[in-house]
């Protein structure tokens, strides 16, 4: 019987955009490790110019070098059956995904916007579209957990993508986004429901993600 994989995640010693590859790494149970590779001089090395990349290392086969955010977390969900494998379930879990991403991207730009001394106009309008996204993504996620019985869970009984990915996405919003604009705490905390919070607890009472993070990396302490 061949060897299970290994798998190496380049990026940088931050949250962000690597830190839902992490928690389903740790969720999946396999053997993997993290390289910090030197910026910018590893530009080049990787396959886009940027990170993260993954790296799945098996026995007697070539190493698979993935960079996208979205294409690892979606390689690593459907490899270890995180996500449905009906691809019409799994798409209901992936686009959820995807509007973290926007929320996510509206946020930067409206950081820079107001970095770079844009119009007052822009700035505003930057703002309202995240915004607008974020209570979105809030409004879709509490819904579903309302649906599925408010167990902590978007979806069924097990640990999802979805609930992944969302953890991770206010796991960044409260501490790396919050960096860049420190009001961001008292205004997202206030606007996340009791069934989102149930989110947080059942992700990190997951004993492979438990133990991979340590007790100063609770996101529920945070809320």
């Amino acid at each position: 019987m061949p060897a299970a994989p290994t798998y190496v995640l380049r990026y940088f010693p931050i949250i962000g955009r690597g830190e839902p590859a992490r928690i389903l790494l740790a969720a999946a149970g396999v053997e993997w490790a993290e390289e910090h590779p030197d910026w910018p001089q590893a530009k080049a090395d990787q396959p886009f110019g940027h990170l993260p990349v993954l790296i799945e290392k098996t026995e007697g086969r070539p190493d698979l070098v993935v960079s996208e955010s979205g294409a690892i977390e979606r390689f690593l969900a459907r490899t270890y059956g995180l996500v449905p494998a009906d691809p019409r379930q799994a798409v209901v879990q992936e686009q959820l995904r995807d509007l973290l991403a926007d929320a996510t991207n509206a946020f930067f730009e409206h950081v820079v916007a107001d970095k770079e001394g844009a119009g007052a106009a822009l700035q505003q309008k930057k703002r309202d579209e995240y915004e607008a996204l974020l209570d979105m993504a809030i409004a879709h996620q509490t819904a579903l957990l309302r649906q599925n019985g408010d167990t902590g869970r978007m979806f069924g009984a097990e640990l999802s993508y979805a609930d992944i990915a969302a953890y991770a996405f206010f796991k960044s919003q409260l501490t790396f986004c919050a960096s860049l604009r420190p009001d961001l705490p008292a205004r997202l905390r206030p606007r996340l429901t009791p069934e989102i919070a149930r989110l947080v607890a059942a992700v990190e009472a997951d004993p492979k993600i438990a133990s991979y993070m340590s007790a100063s990396e609770s996101l529920a302490a945070l809320l």
